[in-house]
């Protein structure tokens, strides 16, 4: 779902909008026949009588339901005075390589949930053929422990860092935007929302495998360390790729001795098994290693 930015950006322009009974904040169908949910609304509307004229959003996205994916989605926009402002923080914070490092940090109960950058894109604001601001679209991966936080608690403190920037709004009780958000959060359907079941650290099988079992050993699902749901799936010659439980590759698979040879649609690779324990296996392609956790 690389390219969901484009749709929600369009969709916080043009989207249609709902009461909130439990129905989405705005809804729209793609041409390809996905449905598009947003559940959430704005956090800063602007700072009516103070220079500060930052507007910021929060929203849960579902695509299909949660079985296209379930996404948070954060909104910056931001006015300037003139193209040369515009050029300015595009150039100093707002470049490509800053945005990529952007992350959400939001306070519930005491506790913080911090959400790296999927993608985060800027785009002009124009009238009239002039640019009189800019928008940033921040997308992240959102896990079903965490959304079930959201709608459990209210948010205490709304944290966007973009570029470097930090665009922050603290609620020292709840309001009626903190109120009008969880409940809009309460609206998602969390039956498809993605969830990984790790197992504890002392529930870990780190025994070395052989390696005349590894084809019988690798079989299962494996979660990349240190990724919310990068997940490779084996069984009988057969490999799939999925990010927070959407798939998004897949293809075939054989072992040479401790060599990995994966055909798939994005096409062919070999990997070094460096290490094969029963609940650990570490893959190194091009002297890159990743280490991977059999999950349930």
């Amino acid at each position: 779902m690389k390219k969901l930015l484009i749709i929600f950006l369009s969709l916080l322009l043009s989207g249609s909008f709902y009461g909130q009974n439990c129905k989405p904040t705005k809804v729209s169908k793609q041409a390809n026949g996905d449905i598009v949910n947003l559940y959430g609304g704005r956090i800063r509307s602007g700072g009516f009588g103070s220079n500060d004229k930052s507007i910021y959003s929060l929203y849960i996205a579902q695509v299909n339901e949660g079985k296209k994916g379930t996404f948070i989605i954060a909104f910056l926009e931001e006015p300037v005075q003139n193209k040369r402002e515009y050029d300015y923080a595009i150039n100093n914070f707002l470049n490509e390589e800053n945005l990529k490092k952007s992350f959400l940090e939001i306070q519930l109960n005491g506790e913080k949930i911090k959400i790296p950058a999927t993608e985060c894109q800027l785009k002009p604001v124009k009238l009239l053929g002039s640019i009189t601001g800019y928008r940033v679209t921040f997308q992240g991966d959102i896990t079903k422990t965490d959304l079930e936080k959201l709608q459990k608690y209210d948010l205490q403190r709304f944290r966007l860092i973009i570029g470097g920037h930090p665009y922050e709004r603290y609620f020292k009780k709840p309001n009626s935007r903190t109120k009008k958000l969880k409940k809009a959060f309460n609206c998602v359907n969390t039956d498809n929302v993605f969830e990984v079941k790790k197992k504890s650290a002392d529930e870990m099988n780190l025994d070395e495998v052989n390696k005349a079992d590894y084809k019988t050993e690798i079989k299962g699902k494996w979660l990349l360390q240190g990724s919310s749901g990068n997940i490779v799936s084996f069984k009988d010659g057969k490999v799939s790729f999925s990010k927070m439980g959407v798939e998004y590759d897949s293809g075939s698979y054989k072992i040479a001795g401790n060599r990995l040879i994966i055909s798939s649609k994005e096409g062919n690779s070999i990997l070094e098994i460096s290490m094969f324990l029963k609940d650990m296996i570490i893959l190194k392609e091009k002297g890159n290693e990743k280490t991977y956790e059999r999950i349930d």
